[in-house]
């Protein structure tokens, strides 16, 4: 009888004292829980240990819209189409960054928070090799323009956290602005840049991409897509692939004959005063469509080797130039497509003649 009370007695005290530490343990485990993203334990700061990479690829759709870089995301006109990403920036503020390309360059415009600290600036940032490392390295590049400058600098990673160092690389365009729907800023990238892969991006080639909006009110007051928090991490960047190039990836050949029926519609010509109809052209202006050769598998081929191009008259081109230039007027651009020599003697009318050319 006197164990039963006396066990009961500390059940009676130390019952609730149990139930007491494991409520307080719970608690230690929350408040760990959500101290640890946030930086709110009063006792050590944690450093926020990286995100994984966002599930992807995303595919950033092929347009035929143009936009003009002027630093204005006209959403219902030149994005019409393009692939939409969502970021909460300074104040709760919604911001949005759209996405698409052409064949040729990739176009990104970024709608952010009213900022007002003088030096704020937007970035575009680019895992080249989408190897998705912890740190930035020297293939990962920062696209920069300031917000109230409109100065551009491109940047590269070092391997160290947030040790980005200027490089020289050009050929890109940004223009920003700031009024009472936000700060915004809108960017004109070679594909060229976008991607390690030959092609740039176009032959399926994944890469990173990461857009911010930085020191909007302060220095170090960041913001952007997707983490929010990381733009020195490729592992926490949006993996994205170029969408409609179908006909490429490393392998397709058009032809360079003049045609009037090309992407920007501008007539040239066959023979002086005769207007080229040719089908040279296979997704502008068509149909007629064009020939497109995949070569997939290739067996035989004219002239000495293949130059790859995403169209006859727009997009990258594995030899630099467009097949035909229709502005200018200007056909028979395809590198190693001549099969017959250049100043070969011309054929006379009903007779038999002898030349040489390779296959």
């Amino acid at each position: 009888m006197l164990r039963s009370i006396r066990s009961a007695r500390i059940r009676k005290v130390f019952g609730p004292f149990v139930v007491c530490v494991l409520i307080l343990y719970g608690m230690t485990q929350v408040g760990r829980l959500y101290a640890a993203p946030f930086n709110l334990s009063p006792f050590k700061a944690i450093v926020a240990a990286p995100v994984s990479q966002v599930a992807g690829p995303t595919q950033i759709p092929l347009s035929q819209l143009i936009p003009t870089i002027d630093g204005s995301c006209n959403i219902g006109s030149e994005y019409e189409g393009g692939a939409f990403f969502n970021f909460i920036d300074s104040n709760q503020f919604q911001g949005q960054v759209m996405v698409q390309h052409d064949g040729k360059m990739l176009y990104v415009c970024m709608i952010g928070a009213p900022g007002t600290l003088k030096e704020r600036f937007a970035s575009v940032y680019l895992d080249r090799n989408n190897q998705a490392e912890t740190v930035a390295q020297a293939d990962d590049y920062s696209l920069r323009v300031g917000m109230t400058t409109n100065d551009l600098s491109s940047l590269q990673g070092t391997g160290v956290p947030n040790g980005y160092e200027s490089n020289s690389v050009t050929g890109w365009q940004a223009v920003a602005t700031e009024g009472r729907i936000g700060d915004q800023a809108e960017y004109a990238i070679p594909l060229e840049l976008v991607s390690l892969e030959l092609g740039g991006g176009l032959c399926d080639a994944d890469f990173g991409l990461a857009v911010y909006h930085h020191w909007v009110n302060d220095q170090g007051d960041d913001y952007g897509m997707p983490s929010n928090q990381f733009f020195d991490q490729p592992a926490t960047w949006q993996p994205v692939v170029l969408g409609g190039t179908d006909n490429v990836c490393g392998q397709s050949d058009l032809g360079d004959a003049p045609d009037s029926t090309n992407g920007i519609s501008a007539a040239m010509q066959a023979y002086p005063g005769i207007q080229a109809e040719f089908p040279t052209v296979f997704q502008a202006g068509s149909p007629l469509y064009g020939p497109l050769h995949k070569n997939a598998p290739l067996y035989f081929h004219l002239g000495k080797e293949i130059s790859m191009e995403f169209e006859a008259d727009s997009g990258v081109d594995a030899d630099g130039l467009n097949n035909i230039d229709p502005k200018a007027d200007v056909p028979d651009q395809d590198r190693y497509d001549d099969g017959v020599p250049q100043g070969y003697p011309s054929f006379d009318n009903c007779k038999y003649q002898e030349f040489v050319y390779d296959v």
